[in-house]
């Protein structure tokens, strides 16, 4: 049934009801059924009807529901490839395009005389970096397709993943995340990955933290809470413009979502906290 015939069904179905019942009514039932009693079977009758009626209705309502969440859930990891192809390319292209100018350079270089051994370090350590962001990448494409796990298991599969030697221990206090949208599980996740690789690289940290808290709010609006926070080195001058980029990305993924991203750093570690009021 259309949406069309639901609505004139609904007015129409329990107006020729009472009109009819109160016809049989008056005309062959009042010797039969007291003036209490009629009113009472003509307003189930016409509940009844309604509610017949309406289920058709709830049930294309729900259709409805379910086919804008999957669309939604559709839009947000169509945004979330777009964004890695990006960061694919800031990230991993150039610094491919870098290494081939370096290892080019270090060949002439090396025509002429031995090349120094920190030259190749840094070879080394631009190649390590760029592994590292080739598994990231290929991580999140794999688990962007997975619109179904849980959120909190993502996140502790992915610290798992990433703490893989023991050199770090971490946590995770999550409250029910269900109130969460399918895009801002992806867009939180990427800011996880971005801040977990700085505490790889920089923080020198033993321990970290993943938290997500519900903030109790009066209004319809959910409001809550996601912080990473670890116990190293925090940021120095020099690392802080380093880490610039990464800081963007962390900041521009919690606009995307309508959130704020307030990142601390003292000797004591650093602290990423986004905020959606």
């Amino acid at each position: 049934m259309t949406s069309n015939r639901i609505r004139i069904s609904l007015l129409l179905v329990p107006t020729l009801i009472v009109v009819g019942f109160e016809y049989l009514r008056h005309t062959f039932c009042i010797p039969y059924v007291s003036l209490e009693t009629g009113n009472w079977m003509m307003a189930g009758m016409t509940a009844i009807s309604i509610a017949l009626i309406s289920q058709g209705l709830f049930g294309r309502f729900e259709q409805a529901e379910r086919s804008l969440s999957r669309e939604r859930e559709k839009r947000a990891i169509l945004e979330e490839r777009e964004r890695l192809s990006r960061e694919l390319h800031d990230k991993i292209a150039q610094s491919i395009f870098y290494m081939g100018v370096e290892i080019e350079s270090l060949r002439q270089t090396n025509l002429k005389k031995p090349v120094a051994p920190e030259s190749w370090d840094e070879l080394l350590l631009a190649l390590r970096e760029m592994d590292e962001n080739v598994r990231q990448a290929i991580f999140n494409l794999r688990q962007a397709t997975e619109v179904t796990i849980n959120f909190r298991e993502r996140v502790e599969r992915y610290l798992e993943n990433a703490f893989s030697h023991g050199e770090v221990r971490w946590t995770v206090d999550f409250c029910e995340a269900s109130f969460l949208e399918t895009s801002e599980q992806i867009q939180l996740f990427g800011i996880l990955q971005e801040a977990i690789t700085n505490i790889r690289k920089h923080a020198s940290a033993s321990s970290v933290s993943v938290n997500l808290t519900k903030v109790p709010s009066p209004g319809s609006r959910t409001k809550w809470v996601f912080a990473i926070c670890d116990d190293g080195v925090g940021f120095q001058p020099e690392q802080r413009q380093a880490n610039q980029y990464g800081l963007d990305i962390i900041r521009n993924r919690a606009k995307d979502i309508g959130a704020a991203a307030f990142i601390e750093s003292n000797e004591q570690g650093t602290c990423v906290r986004i905020i959606k009021n």
